[in-house]
């Protein structure tokens, strides 16, 4: 059944059933979009821990609907970052589905970029968030309010961009980088009142924990069989 505005499902228009309220969490409005892209976040992470490629699609799943999700939240910085976690996505996927001498080995970054990271992280952080918090006045047909906390949602941002192309490598610096992210995400999803975001990143930070001892093993077995 169609109308002049999308296909009906159930009585409802497609957009009215993924941005409508599902069910309640401790008095949270939990909408579709925020369920189903917490549930593939989490699967996805597990099968990244696991080194299973099926992470990669899964991602984008989560990518997908937490576009809409940080849009609504007014974050900004969040919301863009969706964009290169899609493209990011692809890389990994066809990275991680090389065989033979091409195959990706569980590695750490060279003591160069452990240095380098730092300085990058400084610099991305302060002249993007400027830019994230000037945003609204740049676009204001489309985003109608100023960013909520443009700097500190940027380092997310930037932390989770080094996170995701060092994973697209195997780098197990990633799990690292990624602990610390999902802890700060915990705490600014939380003060948003993202509720259920903020327990999935708890359980993110948690999972990025077991991550780092599931690559440390594999590392190990991999310099072992050399």
């Amino acid at each position: 059944m169609e109308t002049k505005h999308g296909r009906v499902f159930l009585g409802m228009e497609w957009q009215e059933v993924f941005f409508s309220t599902w069910f309640e969490w401790m008095g949270y409005p939990v909408s579709g979009l925020e369920f189903i892209g917490s549930i593939a976040g989490l699967v996805g992470v597990y099968l990244a821990a696991k080194s299973n490629i099926l992470t990669w699609p899964v991602g984008i799943v989560n990518v997908v609907c937490f576009f809409f999700v940080f849009y609504t939240a007014r974050l900004y910085s969040d919301m863009l970052l969706q964009f290169y976690y899609f493209s990011v996505s692809i890389i990994g996927w066809v990275n991680w589905n090389k065989s033979g001498e091409q195959k990706l080995k569980h590695e750490w970054i060279g003591q160069q970029w452990r240095f380098r990271l730092p300085l990058i992280t400084i610099v991305a952080t302060l002249g993007i968030g400027y830019l994230i918090e000037h945003l609204h006045i740049l676009f204001p047909s489309v985003l109608h309010e100023p960013a909520d906390l443009p700097y500190l949602d940027t380092l997310i941002g930037v932390l989770s961009i080094q996170a995701t192309f060092l994973q697209a490598r195997k780098k197990i610096d990633c799990w690292v980088i990624w602990i610390v992210t999902d802890a700060l995400c915990t705490g600014v999803y939380w003060k948003k009142g993202i509720h259920l975001v903020s327990l999935e990143f708890l359980l993110f930070t948690m999972l990025a924990i077991f991550g780092l001892m599931q690559w440390l093993q594999k590392h190990r077995e991999e310099l072992a069989g050399k």
